[in-house]
């Protein structure tokens, strides 16, 4: 089977340059909801020009509308999605269960990819998308090889796979830490990219979080063995000198044809996941800038930048960054006047002294190169000026969301619910999740309705009932972990039967690969990690078997509200957790120990080893507590008070539980995304 190329595109210019570089497909963001809001994207006069324009080069076209959904956004998504679907698109890459309900509802002969950000990192987790009905999914960028060909053994759904680009230090759809930074969720195509910043660990700033880029081409004969579908290219941030030179070495790589040079002036490259999680990932002496280390500038004069050695070959003509002593950039410019003891020279080899014309440089500033000009991109902005210009008369004239058809799939897309309703019950259910079974006795004489416990396949049935002492099994929930890596399917899946044999009949899912886990016939919620921000993903949710949904941490007030009017599945409010920011498969000698604490201005982490990952949890707790009663209003099928990544404090418990009693707020605390708003 031949291997898919897939390029990204935020430009024209980027999509023009895949198409003539040799990409088989191309993905590309046109609205709102797509996870490269920073990326400039398209216009929908663009998109459709460019589709037509891809389509006579028999290059298909995916729709990047892989975002959450706010409730609210609904009519908008939906008349943005039937847009695309006018424009021609061949396939629509997709995170959002209300999306997924919409487009199947709305659109049915549309072919959905999953999106990486539903983090599918295992063969549960395909089987789960593909019994409903998803065409492809993009397995999560943390596997290694030997995964992946167990995941493609047992599926009939295409798999796509990251082969080249940036790599992020959290699982990609389990990444908190934007989010509760700023409110700028990484989920909504927004991310401030905090992974990249300097981190303090112990007095010492260094990019503790920071990646080196992907580089599968050691792996590339044997992904195609593997029958994979679709081979991915990050990079729709990128310019279309970095598209076109990428596209091109994977073209003329699986052609089996003579390879160009491969640099695309990025970061230092890896293969961690694929070999196993062996190797270098991290480059936390390096700087976060995205470019070549050419070498420090030795000293300035005239108007000219002097370098003693040379680290990295570089030409007239190429793009280069000046760096500051505190990673601050300086200039960008392109390279011109380059001299090599003392001559004009078109080049520098790696090791040469040279000088080249920079007005801002001085003495210790960094040179990167960023970029090199292709001879074929020539010409390309005109090119791109004629294709646009040849665009067919385009304009979605229909309003979906006032069809009265659509208005009876989805009511939600015609005006507002209960919002408002007030409820004025005094009993609400309270769930309380605990780090473990051994943390039950610190609860004293207090008892939740529920206690939620992280599931332990190690342990038997009947080990954790000792632990329990006098709790019913009917009010005990067992939580999987968002991660269960291959490995772990078979024995999860069995021991899951075990204890539904032995009357825990209550359990949580925090992925879709759970679905496949969790024995039929058990009483299922969705936890926080199944992202449910709008009505529509409720519904999705309950047909999955969800009986109850578990509200995100990063969710806000308002949402929350115009969410729970259109409801039709309960939702237990979250008013109290320690937030996962950071989850992580990345280890030692990468990583730190359990309890080591790292800072980026006022924000603070606290490591938390779990048995397949790491997690890299806020130490401010997220509390809205002192608003229990405002939430009552919502109608919640509970409270959720998320202690299973709570510090190990004796007295903590005690302290969370009695300002829930008194609705009252916890120190040293943050409302995150509640207050402000998530963006």
């Amino acid at each position: 089977m031949k291997c898919e190329i897939l390029a990204p595109a935020g430009t024209p210019e980027a999509f023009v340059a895949a198409c003539e570089a040799g990409a088989d497909a191309v993905y590309a963001g046109v609205s709102s909801f797509n996870a490269r809001q920073r990326a400039r994207n398209f216009t929908l006069r663009e998109f459709a020009a460019l589709v037509d324009y891809a389509h006579s080069m028999n290059v298909r076209v995916y729709a990047t509308f892989n975002t959450l959904v706010k409730q609210g956004e609904l009519p908008e998504a939906l008349k943005a999605a039937g847009d695309i679907v006018s424009a021609g698109v061949d396939a629509f890459i997709v995170q959002d269960l209300g999306v997924v309900r919409m487009m199947r509802s709305c659109f049915p002969g549309v072919p959905l990819h999953a999106s990486t950000q539903m983090a599918v990192h295992n063969s549960a987790g395909v089987r789960s998308l593909e019994r409903r009905g998803f065409d492809r999914v993009v397995l999560a960028r943390e596997l290694s090889f030997d995964e992946i060909a167990a995941v493609s053994g047992g599926t009939r759904a295409e798999l796509e796979i990251f082969v080249h680009g940036a790599l992020c230090f959290s699982m990609s759809g389990l990444c908190l830490a934007s989010s509760c930074m700023g409110g700028c969720s990484g989920n909504r195509g927004l991310c401030a990219q905090p992974c990249r910043r300097k981190w303090v660990n112990h007095g010492f700033g260094r990019y503790f979080f920071s990646p080196c880029d992907l580089d599968a081409s050691s792996f590339a004969e044997g992904l195609g063995r593997l029958g994979i579908a679709s081979l991915k290219i990050e990079g729709r941030m990128k310019s279309s000198e970095y598209v076109a030179r990428t596209v091109r070495y994977w073209r003329n790589l699986m052609d089996s044809r003579p390879l160009p040079e491969a640099e695309d002036f990025s970061r230092r490259k890896t293969d961690y996941y694929l070999s196993g999680m062996k190797g270098r990932i991290i480059n936390s002496g390096g700087s976060p800038c995205v470019g070549l280390y050419a070498g420090v500038i030795s000293g300035a004069e005239g108007g000219r930048a002097f370098v003693d050695r040379a680290e990295e070959k570089v030409m007239s003509g190429d793009s280069v960054r000046i760096i500051g002593r505190g990673d601050e950039e300086i200039a960008s410019l392109s390279l011109r006047g380059l001299s090599v003891d003392g001559c004009d020279s078109e080049s520098a080899d790696k090791g040469s002294s040279f000088s080249f014309l920079c007005p801002d440089a001085s003495k210790g500033m960094r040179l990167f190169v960023s970029g090199r000009p292709m001879d074929f991109l020539e010409g390309l902005k005109g090119r791109v000026s004629r294709i646009l210009k040849t665009a067919r008369p385009f304009g979605a004239k229909s309003n979906m969301f006032s069809n009265k058809k659509t208005r009876g799939l989805f009511p939600e897309l015609g005006g507002r619910g209960k919002t408002g309703k007030k409820n004025f019950r005094t009993y609400i259910p309270l769930y309380l999740k605990l780090p473990s079974a051994d943390c039950v006795g610190l609860l004293g004489g207090f008892r939740p309705d529920f206690l939620m416990l992280p599931f332990d396949f190690e342990m038997t049935p009947d080990d954790l009932r000792k632990r329990l002492g006098g709790w019913c099994r009917d009010r005990v929930v067992l939580c999987l972990d968002p991660f269960v890596p291959e490995g772990d399917v078979a024995v999860t899946t069995e021991s899951a039967r075990a204890y539904f044999r032995a009357g825990f009949r209550n359990w949580q899912a925090s992925n879709v690969s759970h679905f496949e886990m969790i024995p039929k016939g058990a009483s299922v919620s969705a936890g926080p990690f199944l992202y449910a921000l709008n009505s529509m993903s409720l519904r999705q949710l309950a047909e999955f078997g969800v009986r109850l949904s578990f509200s995100s941490y990063e969710d806000d007030y308002l949402n929350l509200r115009d969410r729970m009017a259109f409801a039709e599945v309960p939702t237990v409010v979250t008013v109290f957790a320690y937030v996962p920011v950071f989850t992580s498969r990345i280890t030692s000698p990468h990583f730190f120990a359990d309890g080591e604490r790292l800072s980026c201005g006022s924000f603070s982490v606290t490591v938390r080893r779990r048995r397949n990952c790491m997690a890299a949890v806020a130490d401010r707790p997220f509390s809205v507590l002192q608003s229990v009663k405002r939430l009552l209003a919502f109608s919640p099928g509970g409270f959720f008070v998320d202690l299973g990544l709570a510090p190990e404090d004796g007295d903590l418990f005690g302290r969370v539980l009695d300002a829930y009693l008194s609705e009252s707020p916890f120190p040293g605390s943050d409302k995150y995304n509640f207050k402000r708003g998530l963006k």
